[in-house]
């Protein structure tokens, strides 16, 4: 039962009952208010939040470690010797060389073999007709074989080509061994991406210059080289 006092100001208030029970913050339950609807859902939250900034910080500290941790596409990468690259370089100046041979030795290999001058000047014309020949049938190779086995390949048959060329005993078989020297001389146009490949990336610049520099100069030095040696030894020595 509730007591009634009179207070001073003439207003009447209850007291406290002692056998009142206490207050619960639930709806329908008798457990004691413990605050979860406040702070159970929300400590939650807190809590997944939390969490998933822990996440996103080890996703962007792994994200950076990782690039950090990446090496560079070329640091790794082989490079050539100087070694083999001046003998690539050689090659391909000598495959192109004997597609030029024959140019400033016409008159001689004509008074040799018993040509005329008509028939001479075919040997000049058949050779670049292999070439021409070589870089559209045998290049494209280099994309379905490996560069290194077509390119030893077309030099060991540039070589023997040649030995059928000085051993020519008439014209027929000279025009024969000229237009297959022409056509396998093309080993320098493989010999040059090949290099490419092996040059490590921040190399591949110089190299390809470097091959395409001995090409360039066994076409430039090869009548000269043939004067010289037919003087010495006849026009065959040149082979």
């Amino acid at each position: 039962m509730a007591e009634y006092s009179m207070r001073d100001d003439g207003v009447r208030r209850t007291a406290p009952d002692a056998a009142r029970p206490p207050a619960t913050g639930t709806h329908g339950s008798g457990s004691p208010a413990t605050g979860s609807h406040g702070s159970g859902p929300r400590g939650d939250g807190s809590r997944a939040a939390g969490t998933g900034g822990a996440v996103r910080d080890a996703a962007g500290s792994g994200g950076d470690g990782a690039g950090s941790a990446e090496p560079d596409a070329g640091a790794g990468a082989p490079g050539i010797g100087r070694g083999l690259l001046l003998l690539m370089s050689v090659a391909a100046g000598l495959s192109v060389a004997g597609n030029y041979f024959a140019q400033p030795l016409l008159d001689t290999i004509g008074d040799d073999l018993g040509l005329g001058s008509s028939l001479a000047a075919l040997v000049v014309t058949v050779a670049q007709v292999g070439y021409g020949l070589g870089l559209v049938l045998l290049v494209p190779l280099g994309d379905l074989v490996e560069r290194r086995r077509l390119a030893v390949g077309l030099t060991a048959a540039t070589a023997a080509f040649l030995t059928v060329t000085a051993s020519a005993p008439n014209g027929a078989l000279l025009l024969v061994g000229t237009a297959l020297t022409g056509f396998a001389s093309v080993a320098a146009q493989v010999v040059v991406p090949y290099a490419a490949t092996l040059a490590a990336p921040h190399e591949r610049g110089r190299t390809v210059v470097t091959v395409m520099s001995g090409l360039l100069l066994g076409i430039l030095l090869a009548r000269t080289a043939a004067a010289v040696l037919a003087d010495l030894g006849g026009w065959r020595t040149v082979y």
